[in-house]
């Protein structure tokens, strides 16, 4: 386009005027607003770190009088510490979690899911049971941290406990290899006549991304099978909402006798499919298997406490943490409900869920997607977002 010369003369006093000594034009373009720091990843890392992992490295959930560390919590918080590029921390968390859940040596022993104090007054292992849901997590930072950090060690303790979990935690049933809860206790074989065979499943433990991971990092098709298993799973649910455990029969079909109500297990079942649809076009359509998410905040307001996967019935209003899990969900069926419970999270008061253990890990998962600082590439590996600073960890 040729500008005309009054037009040309025009743009070169504005030039002069924007390069003169002592002048302050305004900026053409405003910075967008920071995001509330309810809605920030590294706040409640920071608080994480702050109010919730002590100096030897051990997350300790206070709500409970035995002042309990679970296998859970310190995978999360390793994850979480890789997410903000903080490896002086994850380091510390590994280092507990091998001393005290695996007898000082992961390289043979899963972890165990429950310390705290003893009914004795001792302080130590409650429960030797592993938990499979744990054992994902950490697995997958470790071969994680691995990666991005460059470090031999992480990578190495990450395969062994991919070859632990592989023989400890997951079951043939039928024709299908299902991921266990943890090792012992979930398969009831047959005993009688009058009786059925029966293996106890929990949906929520299936974080799709990082089976997927686990499938395309080993080439072992025994990872894409339990990846399978949690589709094949979470297409039992026919009423709208995730159980927190369905039993299944001998034949693959759910049994009769079931737990209907579901609540802090059946919230991370949205997250991670929610993740996983991201790049997976099955996963996509199941978000409609659970409708009764946008039904029922539709008419709440914000997600419920308490669901039951059988009858679709649901009642109160839950945590601000199952707030923060159904973010990312909501953010691709539901945008106007993805905002309203961002404004919820906003709006509540921080004392309310600063010292809550559970709450605090929903929020950097449902947050931390949401925002940008939580992102999986599309063959399950992470995409640290280290150059963002709302990302990272800054310390004191």
């Amino acid at each position: 386009m040729k500008l005309t010369q009054g037009l040309q003369r025009l743009l070169k006093v504005a030039v002069v005027l924007v390069l003169a000594p002592g002048c302050s034009p305004e900026p053409v373009l405003d910075e967008p607003p920071a995001k509330p720091q309810a809605l920030q990843f590294q706040y409640h890392y920071q608080r994480l770190v702050d109010d919730f992992i002590d100096g030897q490295g051990r997350v300790i959930d206070g709500a409970d009088a035995r002042l309990i560390t679970t296998s859970e919590g310190q995978s999360y918080a390793m994850l979480f510490a890789l997410l903000a590029n903080d490896p002086a921390t994850f380091r510390q968390l590994l280092q507990w979690t091998e001393n005290n859940l695996a007898a000082g040596d992961l390289t043979q022993q899963l972890p165990a899911w429950l310390w705290g104090k003893q009914e004795s007054g001792d302080w130590g292992v409650i429960d030797t049971n592993s938990a499979s849901d744990a054992d994902i997590v950490m697995a997958y930072a470790l071969l994680q941290a691995g990666e991005l950090w460059h470090e031999p060690r992480y990578l190495a303790l990450g395969e062994r406990m991919l070859w632990q979990i592989a023989r400890y935690e997951i079951a043939k049933w039928q024709h299908r290899h299902y991921l266990l809860p943890g090792y012992f206790g979930f398969i009831e074989p047959l005993t009688n006549a009058d009786e059925e065979a029966s293996i106890k499943l929990n949906l929520s433990y299936y974080a799709l991304p990082m089976l997927d991971y686990f499938a395309n990092r080993t080439g072992d098709e025994l990872w894409q099978q339990v990846y399978d298993s949690g589709l094949y799973l979470a297409s039992l649910h026919e009423a709208g909402f995730a159980s927190d455990w369905a039993i299944l029969k001998e034949t693959g079909e759910l049994a009769e006798n079931q737990q209907a109500e579901a609540d802090y297990d059946a919230i991370r079942v949205y997250l991670w499919w929610a993740i996983a649809a991201k790049h997976d076009p099955l996963v996509e359509r199941q978000l409609e298997t659970f409708s009764g998410v946008v039904t029922s905040i539709n008419e709440l307001g914000s997600m419920p406490k308490s669901t039951n996967w059988r009858d679709g019935s649901y009642a109160g209003v839950g945590p601000i943490g199952f707030s923060s899990a159904v973010l990312p969900m909501l953010e691709q069926i539901a945008p106007q409900l993805a905002e309203l419970e961002r404004q919820r999270i906003v709006a509540t008061d921080p004392s309310k869920y600063r010292q809550n253990y559970y709450d605090t890990m929903l929020l950097l998962y449902g947050v931390g997607s949401d925002q940008g600082c939580l992102v999986f590439a599309a063959d399950g590996a992470l995409k640290p977002q280290w150059e963002r600073e709302e990302c990272v960890y800054v310390g004191d």
